[in-house]
């Protein structure tokens, strides 16, 4: 596993993890999308933070 880390040393906090993993689901949703020909409207990120996160857990799991 990855681990982002600030100061070199010291784990993100909470809200800040939280907001990475946000982030990586949406850009998961968007490789997942334009991989199959389609295209995303960024409007609605709860739905490709959700997308994101289920391709995530497939693919992880």
């Amino acid at each position: 596993p990855i681990t982002v880390k600030v100061n070199k040393d010291k784990d993100l906090t909470p809200e800040l993890k939280k907001v990475s993993y946000e982030g990586c689901c949406i850009l998961a949703a968007h490789q997942y999308l334009v991989g199959r020909g389609l295209s995303m409207d960024i409007d609605n990120q709860d739905y490709y933070m959700d997308l994101g996160n289920a391709i995530i857990k497939e693919f992880t799991s």
